[in-house]
């Protein structure tokens, strides 16, 4: 699969524009860790210069797959996909993924998610809320961060949902993961099966329309099930564009002020893989007693949260964090507003050192709707 991307690795100028933007390079700054290095490493190996050491499995697997460097590099390399193409040729040649994600694989085939958790947890979500599943064209796809780990913003949607009527159904225990994660690792067929599996389930359902909560299930829906395994018919929605048209028309109402400077957070895969920027504004702006203000480095700019290396690169994940939080607490922000569960649980864990709030927007919403 690399082997293609010839053309496109020999296309970087070598002007380094890229280390101003990559959110690794900004920590670990070795030639490797950024776009120049990453592609040079590339065009090595489809000469043949090297061979797969630990050095270019590092370098490969710490890319974020942020896109942030595309956004700056004067000739366009598409970094994200040489690199997507790399993990792909490793796995075929028995080199990669790093192991945390060969067990990340092992969870979806035996859990159906990538943490390995029980998958009627999800159930119990619903329960909670008494949100019952029900015939609908509406399919609620929460995703596993906000399934397993914080079910407070997967709970904030439904109840929202209830709340103005909104007609919806979701999977339960039947929800697995959309596959994202092993596709950006490199896993093709494990993706492939994975999202066969999927593709089976939601056209069973016989809905019209996909709501995700999570923006890497929304570009992963969108983007990557295409041929055989596209989802024909259905119209796939992130939660913030839901959001954001109930208020429009009038059928979102909030009850109460939220009296709070916030700066909101635009996830990679909401942002530079969707180019959805407005409808988290749009929400953000019409709540009463909030304070929007804007991150220096915000939409096509915005600084990756870390999220996707957390698991292999701790270290350099968390201070990637600090630099949203640092930002935040200097424009004078209370509190970051995220639209990713990711993103929320890479922000979270560090937000403790500039004694800033994290939510989610959906969290945000329900409580000015006082629910």
């Amino acid at each position: 699969m690399l082997e293609k991307f010839h053309t496109e690795a020999n296309r970087c100028n070598l002007c380094a524009a890229c280390h101003l933007s990559c959110p690794v390079y900004d920590h670990q700054s070795w030639e490797y860790n950024c776009a120049r290095g990453r592609s040079l490493l590339i065009l090595a190996l489809l000469r043949n210069q090297i061979g797969v050491t630990d050095t270019v499995l590092n370098s490969i697997y710490s890319c974020t797959l942020c896109k942030r460097c595309e956004v700056d590099c004067p000739p366009g390399v598409k970094l994200t996909d040489m690199v997507e193409a790399a993990r792909f040729d490793f796995v075929r040649m028995g080199k990669g993924p790093l192991d945390i994600y060969k067990q990340l694989a092992e969870n979806l085939r035996t859990k159906g998610n990538i943490l390995g958790e029980d998958p009627s947890t999800q159930l119990t979500i619903f329960d909670e809320v008494n949100v019952a599943q029900k015939k609908s064209e509406n399919l609620l796809f929460v995703g596993c961060m906000a399934t397993y780990v914080h079910k407070n913003i997967a709970q904030s949607a439904a109840k929202i949902l209830k709340a103005t009527n909104y007609n919806f159904t979701y999977l339960g225990s039947e929800e697995i993961c959309c596959g994202g994660p092993l596709y950006l690792q490199g896993l093709e067929d494990d993706f492939t099966r994975i999202a066969k599996a999927n593709v089976e389930k939601i056209e069973k359902l016989r809905v019209k329309r996909i709501i995700a909560v999570c923006p890497m299930c929304y570009s992963t829906f969108k983007k990557m099930y295409t041929g055989p395994i596209k989802l024909k018919g259905i119209e796939i929605v992130h939660i913030t564009e839901l959001l954001s048209n109930l208020i429009e028309n009038k059928k979102l109402v909030f009850k109460k002020t939220f009296p709070l400077k916030v700066v909101y957070q635009d996830p990679c895969h909401l942002g530079r893989y969707s180019s959805i920027y407005e409808a988290p504004r749009e929400i953000l702006c019409s709540i009463p007693g909030l304070n929007l203000l804007e991150l220096s480095e915000n939409r096509d700019f915005a600084k990756c949260c870390g999220g996707p290396i957390k698991q292999v690169f701790r270290e350099v994940a968390y201070d990637i964090s600090l630099d949203i939080l640092r930002d935040a607490k200097n424009l004078g922000a209370e509190a970051v507003v995220t639209a990713c569960p990711t993103c929320y649980h890479a922000l979270e864990a560090s937000a403790w050192e500039y004694q800033l709030k994290v939510f989610g927007i959906t969290e945000v919403v329900a409580t000015a709707m006082e629910l």
